[in-house]
């Protein structure tokens, strides 16, 4: 059963996120999170069961801990569902981070929180990084979370498990202009500026990903 969908969205420079808490089997896809290297531009938290984040670029967010550009967090034992229920059976899939702040795995870790992830599958996801030694932070057993087919630039220091390969990446994002366009032609109130899209009819999706 889905609770709730967030699909083909932008969020742009927003000091915050998607935050998959206090429900369970929720999904996030397709968006765009533009932090523009904004102090505290986040992406998305997980918590709670069978969460699917997938198919989404995070563009230079810059977020920390809590408000990294993903989370995955530890959960409470017994934990009632106003606190922080584990993460297990999520889904994070196929995502591509360029030039973001390091993800948080087990982020929240403490006296409290002990429970660290377990069946996650995290595979497909792409790190294009030149800028950032460390593509994640660490708070916990990492050990529920199972690595598969993901990439990293060549750039990066930090050593990384099985189911990373650190190679050289050339993704595209010229779609980003577009989307931030579409953004303006298609909200606000009626008196709102709007910039003009007839430069381009190109869709914001499906997104381009590196597939070298």
């Amino acid at each position: 059963m889905i609770s709730n969908k967030v699909k083909g969205n932008v969020f742009k420079e927003c000091q915050g996120s998607v935050v998959l808490r206090h429900g369970d089997n929720n999904i996030v896809k397709d968006n765009y999170f533009l932090g523009n290297d904004k102090m505290g531009s986040g992406g998305v938290r997980v918590i709670n069961k069978g969460q699917q984040v997938s198919n989404n670029i995070f563009y230079r967010c810059r977020g920390v801990d809590f408000r990294s550009p993903l989370v995955i967090m530890n959960g409470v034992p017994n934990s009632p569902p106003t606190r922080y229920v584990q993460v297990t059976n999520a889904e994070i899939t196929n995502n591509t981070f360029y030039e973001c702040s390091p993800i948080s795995l087990c982020e929240g870790s403490d006296a409290e929180r002990t429970l660290p992830p377990d069946n996650v599958n995290f595979s497909n996801n792409v790190f294009c990084n030149s800028t950032d030694s460390i593509i994640y932070n660490v708070f916990d057993d990492i050990k529920g979370i199972h690595f598969a087919s993901n990439k990293a630039s060549d750039k990066i220091n930090q050593p990384l498990p099985d189911g990373f390969a650190k190679t050289v990446l050339a993704s595209s994002f010229s779609n980003i202009p577009i989307a931030e366009k579409q953004v303006y032609a298609n909200s606000g109130a009626n008196w709102f500026k709007k910039y003009s899209t007839s430069d381009s009819k190109k869709p914001i999706f499906p997104i381009v990903r590196n597939q070298n």
